[in-house]
């Protein structure tokens, strides 16, 4: 399942948001798309949403969400709107999940807010050995705007995420985790 990204209208060929989960032909999932994914407004609105598939791993049925807030708006009303959609998904169906995606804010901030800790999982960001946060965004100074939400039921079986830094897309690097037993 995926939501398109849109243009930028910055140039022909730049589009921003749009959120996909890919899953192996031989494995079954059923996927979902958020309701919001194209009601926000602007340039940097459009494309802001999510989708998500629930699959069996492991012995266990895992939702994985892919997410796209809107950039530069914040915890305004839209991307507050795209998270409950969320929350309210995670509610429904009461299986442990994996957020991942481009927030659009640090993690701060979406702490802050207590998102987390409603849906009982765990802001999870890449860090180096010594802990620091490394940037996922290379605009600017370098901040991290993408990251992962784990529900706490796995945190212990999955990986402390990684940055792939071969993907071909700029100013964001890849993001991943692993799970990497049975949860």
């Amino acid at each position: 399942a995926f939501t398109p990204a849109t243009p930028t209208q910055r140039s022909e060929f730049g589009t921003s948001g749009g959120t996909m989960v890919l899953i192996r032909k031989h494995c079954e999932a059923n996927m979902f798309r958020g309701k919001n994914s194209h009601k926000t407004k602007g340039s940097h609105g459009k494309g802001a949403s999510w989708t998500a598939a629930i699959m069996r791993l492991k012995g266990v049925s895992i939702a994985f969400i892919s997410l796209y807030l809107i950039s530069g708006q914040g915890l305004n009303l839209d991307n507050l709107e795209i998270l409950a959609e969320i929350r309210a998904f995670i509610k429904f169906w009461q299986i442990p999940f994996i957020i991942g995606g481009d927030f659009n804010l640090p993690p701060a901030d979406l702490a802050d807010s207590g998102f987390e800790v409603e849906i009982s999982g765990e802001i999870r960001q890449a860090k180096t050995s010594d802990g620091e946060a490394l940037h996922t965004c290379t605009s600017g100074s370098g901040r991290v705007l993408d990251y992962f939400i784990v529900a706490n039921s796995i945190l212990s079986a999955t990986s402390q995420p990684g940055i792939d830094l071969t993907t071909p897309w700029r100013p964001h690097s890849g993001i991943e985790l692993t799970v990497h037993r049975t949860p």
